[in-house]
């Protein structure tokens, strides 16, 4: 998976996308009060990492684009497979919801949720050491 296969959707749904470093990019979208951040690492120009930041009032339970945008980045890596897409939408809605962190490997990705801080979301979706699949 190249890193334009990331970043091309992110900025078709409104994101600003800027090359940061050689192997970063990173994007934002600003809705309301909401912030929505991705980072994509890169080894080449092919994926080695995902992650996401949601920055919402810490007053405010996450709403339903923050469960669509952080769904989305966690499911990334098994697009093509519908039984793991729903089994990781699953664990992020779930711990979303409880306002819980956890990490999990599911496959050959490690996941790492920070849902427990009020007003910030955070996940991060990795390989293990090898690039992602194309």
């Amino acid at each position: 998976m190249n890193a334009s296969d990331v970043i091309s959707p992110l900025q078709t749904s409104g994101f600003t996308c800027k090359q940061k470093r050689a192997t970063v990019y990173a994007c934002e979208l600003n809705v309301g009060a909401a912030g929505f951040e991705a980072t994509v690492a890169t080894a080449g120009n092919a994926v080695t990492r995902v992650s996401a930041i949601v920055r919402i009032e810490a007053n405010l339970e996450p709403g339903p684009g923050t469960l669509v945008f952080l769904t989305w980045i966690a499911t990334i890596p098994y697009s093509g497979d519908q039984a793991s897409v729903t089994e990781i939408a699953s664990w992020v809605t779930g711990h979303v919801q409880a306002r819980t962190s956890a990490a999990a490997t599911i496959g050959r990705y490690i996941y790492t949720l920070e849902a427990s801080v009020p007003g910030t979301l955070y996940l991060t979706v990795e390989g293990d050491g090898k690039r992602w699949p194309a």
